[in-house]
């Protein structure tokens, strides 16, 4: 376990902030792991599900390698209490009861007022703060609609128009986020759940890509350890309900660890980290994956790493890695 948490830690602690989703009206930018001050948590709140002790580094086993993971309980929540916002507490409300755009509507404006809280209030606006992250990365910046994102672009072509809509934008997202306390992380990350079980593939691959939580928090190591046991088992869910590109995701895990090739791909470099290397498992993955019906880049992709694992069988492991691909194909995937 030891092992895993700094895998995680190190492959993403400086890239992963508090979490990056993208719905068709809004970015969310990666905010610090931690405001200034913050509490360890909520002392009362309930834990996670107990079985997110058991995530190890091979968390996906060869008996249930075949796409028959059981389901997976729903994760625990501290008790609703009213909080900052009380729409805020309507979202939550509504997420539990199993609405994915609540849940990610939810997320999403947390994130946003978590951020809020390192470009805050000044003599004036636009803050310095305020200015250099939307420089410094216009694309992440904290969960802009279209409307404003537009406007902004049009802005950028006149300094003096551009800081105006700046300080326009910051004022109302101060207004909106006025008494802001960050919430309880395992919320963000049951809700997180919610949403990849109930809403929108992006909703799932989102929660795979970019996990709801930050590596480099003390407060989230409960919730890396878990995800590294449900993000497997949810990925050979999906790839038994005849998702390719969750088989590919767990063939290029198994196959490398934090290798270059993820950009653009559907997985994650924590699932690396979660998922030992295993060349079997991963020329059965790869191979049910080139069996399914695959675009053409990441077939590529996939061939190539079947034949780089494939040097590390013998006849008889290359042979019963093929006959458990096909017979998966014909079992899920009928119409390949």
């Amino acid at each position: 376990m030891r092992i895993l948490l700094c895998s995680i830690l190190a492959l993403f602690g400086l890239s992963i902030g508090y979490w990056q989703g993208t719905p068709s009206d809004a970015v969310v930018s990666p905010a610090p792991a931690e405001p200034p001050g913050a509490a360890s948590g909520d002392p009362g709140a309930q834990t996670l599900d107990p079985t997110s002790s058991a995530a190890s580094r091979h968390p996906v086993s060869r008996e249930n390698a075949a796409g028959a993971a059981a389901p997976l309980p729903m994760l625990a929540l501290p008790a609703l209490t009213p909080s900052w916002s009380s729409s805020q507490d309507e979202l939550r409300r509504r997420a539990e009861e199993g609405d994915a755009t609540a849940a990610r509507d939810w997320m999403l404006n947390d994130a946003r007022c978590f951020s809020m809280q390192y470009f805050g209030a000044g003599s004036s606006s636009p803050t310095e703060a305020f200015q250099r992250a939307y420089g410094d990365a216009r694309s992440n910046f904290p969960n802009l609609t279209n409307a404003d994102s537009t406007q902004l672009a049009d802005a950028r072509k006149n300094p003096d128009a551009l800081r105006t809509s700046l300080g326009d934008l910051q004022q109302r997202l101060l207004a909106e986020c006025h008494g802001y306390q960050p919430a309880n992380p395992r919320i963000r990350y049951a809700l997180g759940e919610i949403a990849a079980r109930n809403g929108e593939p992006k909703d799932f691959w989102n929660f795979i890509r970019r996990p709801p939580f930050s590596p480099q928090s003390p407060r989230d190591i409960d919730q890396a350890r878990d995800w590294a046991t449900r993000a497997p088992q949810m990925l050979q869910q999906h790839a038994a309900a005849g998702d390719a590109d969750a088989a590919y995701a767990l063939g290029l895990a198994y196959a490398q660890d934090g290798q270059a090739g993820w950009r653009g791909l559907r997985g994650s470099g924590m699932l690396d980290a979660a998922i030992s290397n295993d060349p079997a498992q991963a020329f059965r993955w790869l191979s049910l994956y080139t069996m399914a019906g695959a675009d053409t880049e990441n077939l590529e992709r996939a061939r190539t790493l079947l034949a780089q694992v494939a040097a590390q069988l013998d006849p008889a492991q290359r042979a019963d890695a093929e006959r458990w691909a096909r017979e998966y194909a014909a079992s899920h995937y009928p119409h390949h």
